[in-house]
């Protein structure tokens, strides 16, 4: 009798630390997630800034004092050419005074976010069916920010 109530005992316990458990492991995922949508929403703040040519939105997005972008195009005569933009509030300037943005509504999709570290993370972006975008951003002072963006078309 002892030992049926000793073992009953032990699978009480046990099933009242499983959602103890549970709950520590839902907090982690949801800790993870909120760096996710985080991310998230600063990829689509440089996605939407620029196709409105909202300036606020690309400064948002960007770490202005250390972004750069690279990238490989097709120039007007069909060649491939490397591209590299240092200068990332001239480029945001000028993407901000584009007098016919492509608009809101494009077709865009974040395909993978891996963070490391909670501080650093690379994400992959599709753009229509025009660039593969690879971001690296980084976390400073609890906010991510572009670092770099590497560009290809499709």
């Amino acid at each position: 009798m002892k030992i049926r109530l000793l073992v009953l005992a032990g699978l009480l316990f046990a099933a009242m630390l499983l959602p103890i458990t549970a709950s520590n492991a839902h907090t982690v995922k949801r800790l993870k997630d909120r760096d996710a949508v985080a991310i998230e929403t600063v990829i689509f703040d440089y996605f939407e800034g620029n196709g409105t040519a909202d300036r606020d939105r690309l400064g948002a997005a960007f770490h202005e004092d250390l972004a750069v972008m690279v990238g490989i195009i097709k120039s007007e005569n069909g060649t491939l050419e490397r591209r590299a933009w240092h200068d990332m509030p001239a480029l945001l300037d000028a993407w901000a005074a584009v007098e016919n943005p492509p608009g809101t509504g494009r077709d865009g999709e974040v395909l993978h976010i891996q963070t490391v570290d909670g501080r650093i993370a690379t994400a992959l972006f599709r753009y229509t069916d025009e660039f593969y975008d690879a971001f690296t951003l980084l976390k400073h002072d609890g906010q991510w920010k572009i670092a770099s963006k590497a560009f290809i078309e499709q």
